[in-house]
Parts: C-alpha cells; sequence; structure tokens
C-alpha cells in the first residue's frame, strides 16, 4: 500500500502492471526517451597486444540500450564496464553506441596497440625513441616510460640514475620532482639486480629534494636500488611529503629492490603504499611523524632495519606484514619496530623505543616473535593483541610462550651493517610447532 502514491528514483509513479518492480526504478517504456549523451572513459590509448584495456560508459540520459565495437571484429552490449584485449598491433576505433526511443548517441575513441613489449635503458644507448633494442636504448628511465605502451616491460642495465626528473604526480597540484614517475601500467625490471641498478634521488628535505620513484597501480618495480630520496619539509596534509623513497598510488608491486637511505617529512622514510616483495628497507628516516621504513604497506619476505621516526613506527606504521624481520629500528614514542600493523609469522628484535613499546605498539601479531627490544615502558609490546608468538612478559592472549626463542645468533647489540645476527630457529627452540597454520601459507 505505501507504494500506491510514490515515486520511483525517475519520479515516475511507483506501480506500472500487476504489481511493483523490483529495485528503485519502476520500468515505463514511455519514459525512455528525451536527450542522449555518450562518452567513453578509458585511462590509456596506447597499449601492448595482449594488454586487458578497461573501459566505461559514460551514458547521460535514459538509455534503452547500448553496445560496444571495438574495430577487431568483437562486439558486446549493455556491459557499462568491461575490458578488451588486442591481439595484434594496429589502430583501433572503439564504438559505444546507445538509443532510446527518441534519441540516440555515439562515442569514439582511438586505440593504438603496439606489438613490441618492451624498451631498453642503458646509460650508454643511442637514445633513438622508441628504444626497442640495446643500441637505441633510452639513457633515462623516464624516457622508456614516457614511450611505452600500457602493458609494456621496461629492461634497465647497469647505472646509477640520478639525473632529470618531472613533477605534477600523482596530481598537477603536487610538484615535488620524482626521478622517475611510473605513471601507467608498465613493468620497470633491472636486468642485474639492486647492486649495480641504482636510482637515486636528491636526499635533503626541503624545496629542492627529490624523491626517487613514484608508481601507480597496476605498475610493478623491480630489482633496484632506490637511495638518497627525500620530500618536501612540514606536517601538512601533502603526498609531496610522504614517501622519500618510493611514493606508492594505492598497491602496484615492488619487488626484490633495496630501499635504503631516503627521508620523508610526514610519512614512509622509505615507502608509502606498495606492495612490496622481498625487499630491504633500511637506513630511511622520517623527520615529525610515522612510519621510518613504510607506511600504509604490504610487505611479504622484507627485512625492515635501521629506519626510525620521530613518532609511531620507526620500522613501519599501519601495514601488514608477512615473514618480515624487523630489527634496529628506532622511534621517540610508539612502537620502535612497528605501530598499529599486523604481524603474521614476521620476527622484531632489537628495537627500541624512547617512550613505549619497543617491539610493537597497538599491533596485532599472530605466530610472531617480539623479544630483544627496549623502552622504558613495554620493552617488547604495549597494547598488543597477541596470538600463538613468543614475547616477554606474558602479553596474554591465545597459544603464547614467553620462553627465550633461541635464536641461532642473538647479536649483542645492531651493527652499522644492520645486521645484529641470525634470526633462524635453533634445533630445539620452544617456538618450533608452536604456531598455527593459516589459510595465507
Amino acid at each position: 500500500a505505501y507504494v500506491r502514491w510514490a515515486l520511483d528514483w525517475d519520479d515516475e509513479p511507483r506501480t506500472n502492471g500487476a504489481a511493483v518492480d523490483v529495485g528503485s526504478d519502476e520500468y515505463w517504456a514511455s519514459g525512455i526517451t528525451g536527450a542522449l549523451t555518450a562518452d567513453i572513459v578509458v585511462e590509456f590509448t596506447n597499449v601492448t597486444a595482449g594488454y586487458a584495456l578497461e573501459f566505461k560508459t559514460d551514458i547521460e540520459g535514459r538509455a534503452r540500450g547500448f553496445a560496444w565495437s571495438f574495430g577487431d571484429g568483437a562486439f558486446d552490449a549493455n556491459n557499462c564496464l568491461l575490458s578488451h584485449v588486442f591481439q595484434t598491433a594496429g589502430v583501433y576505433a572503439v564504438v559505444l553506441e546507445a538509443s532510446n526511443y527518441t534519441q540516440s548517441a555515439a562515442a569514439t575513441v582511438t586505440v593504438h596497440v603496439t606489438g613490441s613489449a618492451a624498451h631498453y635503458v642503458s646509460p650508454g644507448g643511442g637514445h633513438i625513441s622508441p628504444f626497442t633494442n640495446w643500441a637505441m636504448a633510452a639513457t633515462d628511465i623516464q624516457a622508456a616510460v614516457n614511450v611505452a605502451g600500457a602493458g609494456a616491460t621496461i629492461w634497465v642495465s647497469n647505472g646509477v640514475y640520478d639525473a632529470g626528473g618531472v613533477a605534477g604526480y600523482p596530481a598537477s597540484t603536487n610538484l615535488l620532482t620524482n626521478r622517475v614517475a611510473i605513471y601507467k601500467p608498465v613493468s620497470v625490471r633491472s636486468v642485474y639486480g639492486p647492486e649495480v641498478t641504482i636510482i637515486k634521488g636528491s636526499g635533503s628535505v626541503g624545496a629542492s629534494a627529490v624523491r626517487c620513484v613514484y608508481i601507480t597501480n597496476g605498475a610493478s618495480l623491480m630489482g633496484f636500488t632506490l637511495t638518497n630520496g627525500a620530500t618536501w619539509g612540514g606536517f601538512e596534509e601533502c603526498v609531496d611529503r610522504d614517501g622519500g623513497g618510493v611514493l606508492c598510488m594505492g598497491y602496484p608491486v615492488i619487488s626484490n629492490c633495496v630501499i635504503s637511505g631516503n627521508t620523508a617529512a610526514r610519512f614512509g622514510g622509505g615507502a608509502k603504499g606498495g606492495l612490496l616483495y622481498r625487499s630491504i628497507l633500511e637506513g630511511n628516516a622520517v623527520l615529525d611523524s610515522r612510519g621510518g621504513g613504510a607506511y600504509e604497506s604490504v610487505l611479504e619476505n622484507c627485512r625492515i632495519r635501521g629506519n626510525r621516526a620521530n613518532i609511531d613506527g620507526g620500522g613501519v606504521f599501519q601495514s601488514t606484514l608477512y615473514n618480515c624481520l624487523v630489527t634496529g629500528n628506532s622511534v621517540g614514542y610508539g612502537g620502535g619496530g612497528a605501530a598499529q600493523c599486523t604481524l603474521y609469522s614476521s620476527v622484531l628484535t632489537g628495537n627500541s623505543g624512547g617512550d613505549s613499546g619497543g617491539g610493537a605498539h597497538e599491533c596485532t601479531l599472530y605466530n610472531s616473535i617480539v623479544y630483544y627490544n627496549t623502552a622504558p615502558t613495554g620493552p617488547n609490546v604495549e597494547f598488543c593483541e597477541i596470538w600463538n608468538s613468543c614475547a616477554t612478559p606474558d602479553p596474554g592472549g591465545t597459544g603464547n610462550i614467553t620462553n627465550e626463542p633461541s635464536f641461532v645468533d642473538a647479536g649483542s647489540g645492531y651493527g652499522t651493517n644492520h645486521v645484529a645476527g641470525n634470526y633462524r630457529l635453533k634445533a630445539g627452540s620452544p617456538c618450533i610447532n608452536t604456531g598455527t597454520n593459516q589459510e595465507w601459507m
């Protein structure tokens, strides 16, 4: 009865026919009329063959239906969001057509598909665009990123890449210079690894600072050392003050990298955001705030060591860690190793807090070891929830033990080479077989 005099979201009567329609729209054929416009939303129009390119509709007015034509013989209908893979190189006109009972509208975008999925960078290259072999290789990484289509791989040879830069990322209002801005979904990979392939910023926090890398969702960076990066100063809310080594827009992949000796004013001295795999974050710092090594990151099989922050998370802040070693980090207040993080099967040892929570502060831990950390209050843990872990004093929770973990070498302090000991378990360690199996494993 309540719908008898009601209107739907098109301001049409709520009932039409024998029964009310399910949902918030009542179907009236006579109402599917009037002005109609169509547009196509696509982030990239230069891609490599085989890349899944996402398309969205932008239709204003009341459409009876719409259809897609991709120019390669493929069609689709009435999908507002879809992806399409162009299998061969060429230029394709993608058409969206919409109609109702009185009007029609259409939109077209041109997509350029290249068959070359690889570009090359070398300090000794010929710098001949589009850099599709070593003889023609770009001499700087940014030039190769700029010409690459979405889905391409950029191979980078040995060298120290410390010249040039680009501002305006992640948005045009941000003016901090990035040595490299990976603003499209490409894979940037070193040939011989982080020991010999280095992206170097400018390490003085302030107006002349240069961050090492900005990277967007869908992209990846593999096998580099990122060092000497810095941000603007101050604590105001602005990403130009975050991520001295790398600023990630969302969760792109950072793999097999060394992020070392970078500084941020606000969040993430080494990294802000990102999915970090088998990487080392060491000797990074945040001057005014949180997350000396990483902030809002997901880290797997990483080593976070020798980083520092002013408050909260000398090593990591508001991050998720799997199989990580967090050692030798320090903070002025709140969580020398980690603060407000979730840690799975990780080790926090040799960290220090100037006030409280030398190892972990306000964290959730599973199957982890938090031992040999220092702070005036809560030397190992403070305000944490802990399960099936090893810590002292007894943190409460379920399945925890307080026995010393029996490392192969617990170390006698934090060395200048950022390695204090060997944190593998000795035979007979009380930590053996006392954890709990989890689905992510």
